[in-house]
Order: C-alpha cells, then structure tokens, then sequence
C-alpha cells in the first residue's frame, strides 16, 4: 500500500474510512504513521523521541489512535488525535502497561498493566477532561485482550491458563 525501503509492521485499519495507521522505521526512527488513500499522502504520527512503538488501535469513530510505546523497562498508553496530529499519554509513568483498547465510551480504555513478574492485571480506566477520573482492575494474570465494540465485550487470554476468556459488559 505504501512502498518503503524500511520496516513496517502492524496495521491498523480505521474503522470508518480507508486509512491505515501503521508502525515504521521508514524515516530512520521507528514512528506511527497514516496512510490515506482518499489525498494519496501518508504522514508520520509521531515524533522520533517514543520508544518501541506497538499496537496502534482505532478508537470507533475514526478519530483518534491508542498506541503502546515500550521503553526499556515501562510501557504506556498514548493517545493520538488525527485531526491536529497530538499525542496525550494516558496512563501514569509508575504503570507498566502492555496493551490497551479503547472502552465502549471514547474517554474510557481498557489495558494489560504489570511486567512478567508481578502479574498482569486488566484495568478498565475512565479518563475525563485530560485527567483520570476512575480505575478498576476487572481481571488478573492477563496476557492478550481484544475489545468487541458491536456487542460492548471485552475477550481475554490468561497467561497461567488455556482459553478465550470474556467479560460481561455490566
């Protein structure tokens, strides 16, 4: 879709349009970028100070992004507005977090927080007006998570225990 002489990796369709949101170190550092079809331009997201960057995800109405940048030890969720291309991060730096989704409402997200050894748990966060404004931890010993935006579900896997796991929406 978007020829390059680097690396590119993990794309994320927007759920509204044509437009691609993916991961590239095609600049020389690796950054989020967007591709829309409909002006033929693509564009960097970010600037070259994140860390790993993984994960990009839409949230519903095509808005804006969640991204996960991973730094040596620590990881955090990153918020990106599409229209003036900023970037919030969302969760406290005392927070490992490993993957997040966008909630049902768009100022809430679901995350994986916790390294390895202390155990991940699933934390469902509501952040109003740039501040957050609740937490809840809603599973433990989490590895990956998907959220089901038609049907308001939240899918799990364990790390200590086969299966697809789901949370009731209430």
């Amino acid at each position: 879709l978007v020829p390059s002489t680097g690396s590119d990796g993990a794309p994320a369709f927007s759920p509204v349009d044509d437009r691609v949101a993916f991961v590239s170190d095609r600049s020389g550092a690796q950054q989020l970028w967007l591709n829309d079809p409909a002006s033929g331009e693509t564009w960097p997201l970010t600037e070259s100070d994140e860390p790993t960057l993984r994960y990009p995800v839409w949230r519903p109405d095509g808005a804006k992004l969640l991204i996960t940048a991973r730094g040596a030890s620590m990881g955090r969720l990153i918020e990106i507005d599409i229209a003036t291309r900023t970037r919030r991060v969302l969760t406290s730096d005392t927070e490992d977090v490993r993957y997040g989704v966008y909630g049902l409402d768009p100022a809430t997200y679901i995350a994986v927080v916790g390294g390895s050894g202390e155990g991940r748990e699933l934390i469902a966060f509501e952040n109003r007006k740039d501040a957050e404004t609740h937490r809840r931890v809603v599973a433990r010993d989490v590895g990956r998570i998907d959220y089901d935006h038609v049907l308001a579900t939240v899918y799990f896997t364990k790390i200590a225990q086969p299966g697809l796991f789901k949370l009731d929406p209430a």
